[in-house]
Protein backbone atom coordinates (compact mmCIF):
# COMPACT_ATOMS: atom_id res chain seq x y z
CA UNK A 1 0.00 0.00 0.00
CA UNK A 2 2.78 2.25 1.06
CA UNK A 3 5.05 1.33 -1.87
CA UNK A 4 1.70 2.30 -4.27
CA UNK A 5 1.53 5.58 -2.77
CA UNK A 6 5.09 6.82 -3.20
CA UNK A 7 4.85 5.65 -7.04
CA UNK A 8 1.32 7.52 -7.30
CA UNK A 9 2.98 10.58 -5.66
CA UNK A 10 6.39 9.98 -7.52
CA UNK A 11 4.36 10.02 -10.67
CA UNK A 12 2.42 13.47 -9.65
CA UNK A 13 6.07 14.85 -8.63
CA UNK A 14 7.17 14.31 -12.16
CA UNK A 15 4.13 15.08 -13.92
CA UNK A 16 3.60 18.52 -12.21
CA UNK A 17 7.10 19.28 -12.67
CA UNK A 18 7.13 18.35 -16.72
CA UNK A 19 4.28 20.65 -16.67
CA UNK A 20 6.31 23.64 -15.09
CA UNK A 21 8.80 22.89 -17.90
CA UNK A 22 6.68 23.51 -20.39
CA UNK A 23 5.19 26.43 -19.36
CA UNK A 24 8.07 27.62 -19.29
CA UNK A 25 9.24 26.68 -22.84
CA UNK A 26 5.53 28.15 -23.64
CA UNK A 27 6.29 31.44 -21.83
CA UNK A 28 9.49 32.30 -24.47
CA UNK A 29 7.43 32.01 -27.11
CA UNK A 30 4.97 35.15 -25.68
CA UNK A 31 5.22 38.15 -27.34
CA UNK A 32 5.12 40.49 -24.19
CA UNK A 33 4.15 44.35 -24.65
CA UNK A 34 6.46 46.75 -24.50
CA UNK A 35 6.28 49.31 -21.57
CA UNK A 36 4.99 52.01 -23.61
CA UNK A 37 1.97 49.30 -24.97
CA UNK A 38 1.11 49.14 -21.44
CA UNK A 39 1.23 53.07 -20.56
CA UNK A 40 -1.21 53.50 -23.44
CA UNK A 41 -3.76 50.23 -22.66
CA UNK A 42 -3.93 51.64 -18.97
CA UNK A 43 -4.72 55.24 -20.43
CA UNK A 44 -6.93 53.70 -22.40
CA UNK A 45 -8.46 51.82 -19.45
CA UNK A 46 -9.09 54.16 -17.35
CA UNK A 47 -10.89 56.92 -19.66
CA UNK A 48 -12.79 53.96 -20.28
CA UNK A 49 -13.71 53.58 -16.96
CA UNK A 50 -14.27 56.96 -16.46
CA UNK A 51 -16.61 57.78 -19.00
CA UNK A 52 -18.40 54.79 -18.37
CA UNK A 53 -18.92 55.95 -14.95
CA UNK A 54 -20.25 59.38 -15.90
CA UNK A 55 -22.69 57.71 -18.31
CA UNK A 56 -24.15 55.64 -15.31
CA UNK A 57 -24.51 58.05 -12.81
CA UNK A 58 -26.20 60.51 -15.09
CA UNK A 59 -28.93 57.55 -16.22
CA UNK A 60 -29.07 56.64 -12.50
CA UNK A 61 -29.62 60.28 -11.98
CA UNK A 62 -31.95 60.40 -14.52
CA UNK A 63 -33.75 57.33 -13.58
CA UNK A 64 -34.06 58.81 -10.28
CA UNK A 65 -35.84 61.90 -10.86
CA UNK A 66 -38.22 60.22 -13.18
CA UNK A 67 -39.01 57.64 -10.44
CA UNK A 68 -39.17 60.68 -8.12
CA UNK A 69 -41.48 62.29 -10.32
CA UNK A 70 -43.47 59.29 -10.77
CA UNK A 71 -44.42 58.21 -7.20
CA UNK A 72 -44.80 62.02 -5.47
CA UNK A 73 -47.59 62.44 -8.04
CA UNK A 74 -49.50 59.08 -8.38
Amino acid sequence: MIAKMNATLKDWYTKTVAYIKDVRRELNFVTWPTRQEIKDSTKIVFVTVIVIAIYIAVLDGVFTNVFKFIFTRF
